[in-house]
């Protein structure tokens, strides 16, 4: 067997292991902040990020409450239909009021109301 001397290391190599090491370091660091800040602004700014999501969840309760709205003007019409169906007193009531029909032999008067000149 042949012995092999060992060589000692100079300071020029070591110097640049140090060199490589630490711009590798530097290297693996910027590319890793790089990866989380794209990550970031995807989870953030993306299709399916938190901005989308708050934007969907605005959007949803204006529609529930435009919803609750339309339902309860389609209740007030619904039940004024089973008024003008049914009812017909209220029916009568409402085409004097609205239309200014009146029954034969009555009188409709008009009530004109003065201008204030100022």
């Amino acid at each position: 067997m042949m012995k092999t001397k060992k060589r000692k290391k100079t300071p020029r190599t070591l110097r640049y292991k140090r060199k490589t090491e630490e711009s590798k370091k530097r290297i693996l660091k910027g590319v890793t902040l790089l990866i989380s800040t794209i990550l970031i602004i995807i989870f953030f700014f993306g299709d399916h990020g938190v901005y989308q999501l708050i934007k969907i969840n605005l959007e949803r309760k204006k529609t529930q409450e435009l919803i609750a709205v339309l339902r309860v003007e389609l209740q007030k019409l619904e039940n004024e239909k089973q008024l003008l169906e049914h009812n017909d007193e209220y029916l009568l009531q409402l085409a004097r009021e609205k239309y200014g029909m009146v029954l034969p032999g009555e009188k409709m008067f008009r009530v004109i109301k003065e201008k204030k000149d100022e």
